[in-house]
């Protein structure tokens, strides 16, 4: 098992500068208006059509970004839940280098400093993944290649365990690119989130042989927008989410979510909120309870 500790310090910096500049009453007058430090955690899935972007906002006030849909729409919603001074995200999570999760990130780039990204380092070829690589390097960002065991402590409470992948770099585990996909648990006090990214049924059923899942979730990002070939009943029975968030487009070419995903979790009485339908959808979370906002 490996730790992977807090990214805290450009945060940090940013905060003192904006003082500096704004003054003590500039800040004490404006403060509520755009700023939002509450000491929870946030978790918002951003409607950006047929693809999934995740913001989480931690505890201790850090910005993780999980996947950035398939375009620049990202920025409009990055632009509207984080405050006008801040242009810093402490880390990005890419689940894995198909489109519809990763293009986004090329106009994120430009428009934000990143600090961090996490990756699994797998081989793929596309022209957007390879401009994604070379931006990687051309502004030094650091990276970070995780998989299976690897623990983020994020401090405050919250830490994230990376389920999935087993291996990490090279070829994927699987023929499927989908099947490289980080899943990523988070984990605050009594409230837990698991993000799947397009894992399909292979690896959900991979997942319950590499760990003892002894606790209910509270909110599951449902694998591939919803696919049939992503649904795994025992799964889903064994972790028992609360609510269902589905990343899906409207009246998308590939028909998801499947009836067979909506029937399956209606069975199981579990809340399904889906983007194309909802729009963006955000979780709070003070470690012992949790609403929808």
């Amino acid at each position: 098992m490996r730790y992977i500790f807090p990214f805290l310090s450009k945060k940090l910096i940013t905060t003192k500068t904006v003082l500096g500049i704004l003054g003590l009453v500039a800040i004490l007058s404006w403060f509520p208006y755009f700023y939002r430090p509450d000491g929870k955690l946030h978790v918002t899935f951003f409607d950006v059509g047929q693809g999934d972007a995740i913001l989480i906002e931690t505890p201790l006030n850090q910005q993780i970004l999980v996947d950035a849909g398939p375009d620049g729409t990202i920025i409009e919603h990055l632009s509207r839940s984080m405050p006008f001074y801040d242009r810093i995200l402490d880390l990005i999570v890419l689940t894995h280098p198909h489109a519809d999760h990763l293009t986004g990130l090329i106009d994120v780039f430009r428009r934000f400093e990143v600090d961090t990204v996490a990756l699994t380092g797998v081989d793929y070829e596309s022209e957007v993944y390879e401009t994604f690589k070379e931006t990687l390097k051309k502004q030094q960002i650091k990276i970070i290649n995780i998989g299976f065991g690897d623990v983020i402590d994020f401090g405050g409470g919250l830490v994230g365990e990376v389920w999935w992948p087993r291996s990490i770099g090279g070829k994927p585990p699987f023929a499927n690119i989908n099947n490289a996909s980080i899943v990523l648990k988070l984990d605050y006090k009594d409230f837990e989130v698991v993000l799947t990214g397009d894992a399909e049924n292979d690896v959900l059923e991979e997942i319950l042989d590499l760990i003892e899942i002894e606790e209910e979730i509270e909110v599951l990002k449902v694998p591939h927008h919803g696919a049939k070939t992503a649904l795994n009943e025992e799964f889903i029975e064994i972790i028992e989410p609360k609510l269902a968030v589905i990343s899906v487009g409207e009246r998308n070419r590939y028909g998801h979510p499947a009836e067979e995903v909506i029937d399956f979790f209606e069975s199981i009485g579990t809340k399904i909120l889906r983007t194309d339908k909802d729009g963006t959808i955000e979780v709070m979370s003070n470690g012992s309870s949790w609403r929808i906002l």
